[in-house]
């Protein structure tokens, strides 16, 4: 038997300062539990855990636009705070983990319906905040092109990304991440 729950809730302010600059703020909290209970299989083992997960994520960032709207030029920041209590057998543990990231990036409209963009992220990751060894840090690039047919009522978004993650100290557990990242996305617009 599986039970699993979540809760999300988010708010988000923006503020235009004039004719172009603008600030935006964001708060998330979200829940997710799940529980399971399994009967023994036919070779008699059992499968049984909990998982509780709470995530706190602040974030805030300023932008402006130039040359008739045509150029956006923007920067970020995240901190995400997780509690993650896990309980199956013979383990019982509460990890604290804490994501801290900064981007910037570009958004030029080539055309009226077509934009180009462009940015950098750098995070620093540390899974368990009370273990050693559990830091990482690293750099996000990519690039990408965004397409709204005229008439628009849906958005197509592809982009390309590098990772480039490692850990942070001497004697760190945690995997290295070097990776390209291709993704395409599409979204009604209403």
């Amino acid at each position: 038997e599986e039970d699993e729950s979540g809760t999300e809730i988010e708010a988000r302010v923006l503020y235009w300062l004039g004719w172009s600059p603008r600030v935006a703020g964001y708060v998330r909290y979200g829940t997710f539990d799940s529980e399971v209970t399994e009967s023994s299989n036919f070779i008699g083992s059992r499968r049984e855990g909990k998982l509780e997960r709470e995530e706190l994520v602040l974030g805030g960032g300023a932008a402006t636009s130039l040359g008739q709207e045509r150029l956006t030029i923007g920067v970020e920041g995240e901190s995400r705070f997780t509690t993650t209590d896990e309980v199956r057998p013979r383990i019982d543990r509460t990890l604290d983990g804490r994501d801290v990231t900064v981007r910037g990036g570009v958004e030029w409209f080539a055309r009226q319906n077509v934009a180009l963009r462009a940015g950098y992220g750098y995070t620093t990751s540390d899974s368990d905040l009370d273990a050693p060894f559990t830091l990482q840090t690293g750099s996000v690039f990519s690039a990408g092109v965004g397409f709204v047919p005229y008439g628009g009522i849906f958005s197509v978004d592809g982009y390309v990304r590098y990772v480039d993650r490692s850990p942070a100290e001497d004697g760190g557990a945690e995997l290295e991440v070097d990776q390209w990242q291709i993704g395409l996305h599409t979204r009604m617009l209403f």
